[in-house]
């Protein structure tokens, strides 16, 4: 009796949903670069498919990418397809192709103007035929028709008919078509065909990388600090290729793993899989260190409790903080993400110059960010890459890429899990439906140009930059209310320039304060502030988070305010 080889669950939707005739071709996308289980050993992703869904002894397996031309398993499968291409697939009255001849004949089926017609041929006259084309989007790239190629018009167009011919449906054959990113394959291909199923390749959860690391340090010991199952946690969002490589990496050093060298490997592989597109983020402040905003503080508590408690339904899916630049939005954000405890990234630019890049960049993020486990996302100046709904001259993309995020973010399956903490100072350039509850607006928070606590934040800022102050400084409150957090900060930057120092340490006096805070002048435009704030205000979940000045005002008085504003700013050239 044969045994029946245990499949990870996408390779066995694969199996059953071709098994039944629900699905002939799948297009794998995401993570097609690493390695899979399969009997005992670690298989790349086309030995790995042939393998599993093609072991069949009537089987011809025929592979297909640019680079390579046609290719095939064993001798048999060539000897196969050369009776083929002789008799059905190749003109009419040519004589019989050899072996031998065989690499005269690949360069020809090189190019897929002379390949596809002859592979469709093949699909619809023969059985048993197992089909893998690499590459998929360079031989039909994603696009609008006018910027297309007529070859890749063509292509797109061969392709697309083998999941609508009756010739083609009638056989019994398997087209798998691979791609890292489904966004990079003409969507002809992949949406609306009824016989096309898009099957995306999940990164190793935990228990998969722990048996991966077992059997790894099983064939090769190596002394570490932490237990293969903490290695496992700590490994989260990486292949498993990624693994292997930063074992090797381990072993070539001291061969020993400590935490500070997985963190450190792990952080390394990550810029360079993600371009930017992705930043580790290490914090090395909490809430204790966020002067005033007691509110907030008080509500993003209860936040931090239940997530910590894995009480996913009162954890919210996203936490907007939203005011004016210079206000600490960034600095309360990473304080925030560090109290809950686990992997906090920070989401780059997004946007690309060249056509389908933005699209691209958005859908390795989202692969990523469902492939990590348990994260906080710090997502700066949202506005300015998540999209919006509508046309705005940009072909469509900011549209598309409003339509890929707003269906992450509005997963359910993410609360309590994925926690999106974003920053914005213009949430009225923001879709409506973005920032709702449900998406992302469970909770927002105003943060208002004048620091709550300013002596509390000379305080901390002090204190980082390594500066004595006095205990008491009730002298200079006076001299910096209304100042910002990023004034606050500048003017103990230039303070501790010219300060007097004791055993090496800059002593800012409240006179030394003082007689710099008469010369510092902070460049502010306060109508672009008011606006600002007035716009955080309409977006505050709670009142209690507002000043006095603006919880007197009705929403109709804010609303007003702003508009009025706007106008203003607008004849000014500055929105």
């Amino acid at each position: 009796m044969d045994e029946v080889l245990t499949l990870p669950s996408w390779a066995e939707d694969i199996r059953a949903k071709y098994e039944s005739g629900a699905a002939s071709q799948f297009l794998l996308h995401t993570n097609i670069h690493d390695v899979y289980a399969l009997g005992g050993e670690y298989l790349r992703l086309r030995e790995f498919l042939t393998s599993a869904l093609a072991g069949a002894p009537q089987m011809l397996v025929v592979y297909y990418n640019l680079a390579e031309g046609v290719t095939f398993p064993s001798e048999r499968m060539l000897r196969e397809f050369l009776t083929f291409y002789t008799v059905r697939g190749s003109i009419a009255g040519r004589s019989a192709v050899q072996p031998a001849e065989w690499e005269a004949v690949r360069t020809e089926l090189r190019d897929p103007r002379t390949v596809l017609p002859v592979l469709g041929r093949l699909l619809s006259v023969r059985n048993n035929v197992f089909l893998y084309v690499d590459h998929t989007e360079k031989i039909a790239p994603a696009g609008e028709a006018a910027g297309l190629s007529l070859d890749d018009r063509r292509n797109v167009a061969m392709l697309q008919r083998w999941g609508f011919d009756p010739a083609f449906l009638a056989r019994n054959n398997f087209v798998i078509l691979v791609s890292e990113h489904q966004s990079a394959v003409h969507p002809d291909l992949w949406r609306g065909n009824p016989q096309l199923d898009s099957v995306r390749i999940p990164f190793p959860d935990e228990p998969e990388r722990l048996r991966f690391l077992s059997a790894a340090l099983a064939r090769a010991p190596m002394e570490a600090e932490m237990t293969p199952q903490r290695l496992a946690g700590l490994t989260a969002g990486l292949s498993l290729v990624k693994i292997e490589g930063l074992l090797k990496q381990a072993r070539r050093g001291d061969a020993r793993l400590t935490f500070d060298e997985v963190a450190r490997r792990k952080n390394e592989l990550i810029d360079d899989e993600y371009g930017g597109l992705i930043k580790v983020v290490e914090p090395r402040h909490g809430l204790d260190a966020v002067a005033g905003m007691q509110a907030a503080k008080d509500e993003l508590r209860v936040v931090i409790d239940a997530f910590r408690r894995g009480d996913t339904a009162n954890v919210p899916m996203g936490i907007g903080l939203v005011g004016p630049p210079g206000t600490g939005k960034s600095y309360i954000g990473i304080a925030l993400a560090k109290e809950l405890g686990v992997p906090i990234v920070e989401i780059g630019n997004l946007r690309a110059e060249y056509v389908g890049q933005s699209e691209r960049n958005s859908e390795k993020v989202i692969n990523f960010l469902e492939s990590i486990g348990a994260v906080v996302v710090l997502w700066d100046e949202i506005d300015q890459t998540y999209g919006q709904r509508g046309e705005r001259g940009d072909s469509g993309v900011s549209q598309r890429l409003w339509g890929m995020w707003s269906k992450f973010l509005g997963d359910s399956r993410h609360r309590g899990r994925i926690l999106v903490i974003w920053m914005t100072n213009r949430p009225d350039a923001m879709d409506e439906a973005t920032k709702r509850p449900g998406r992302l607006g469970d909770l927002k928070i105003p943060i208002f140009y004048a620091a709550d606590d300013p002596l509390g934040v000379l305080r901390i800022v002090a204190a980082r930059v390594k500066a004595s102050v006095p205990e008491d400084l009730t002298p200079v409150a006076g001299t910096i209310a209304g100042y910002s957090p990023a004034e606050i900060e500048a003017l103990v930057t230039v303070a501790r320039r010219t300060a007097p120092r004791q055993d090496g340490v800059p002593v800012l006096s409240a006179e030394h304060l003082i007689a710099t805070s008469l010369r510092y002048r902070p460049t502010r435009n306060e109508t672009m502030i008011e606006f600002m704030e007035l716009h955080a205000a309409l977006e505050s979940t709670f009142a209690d988070f507002l000043p006095e000045r603006y919880r007197a005002m009705s929403r109709a008085e804010t609303e007003a305010r702003a508009h009025d504003l706007r106008l203003r700013l607008t004849a000014m050239g500055l929105i």
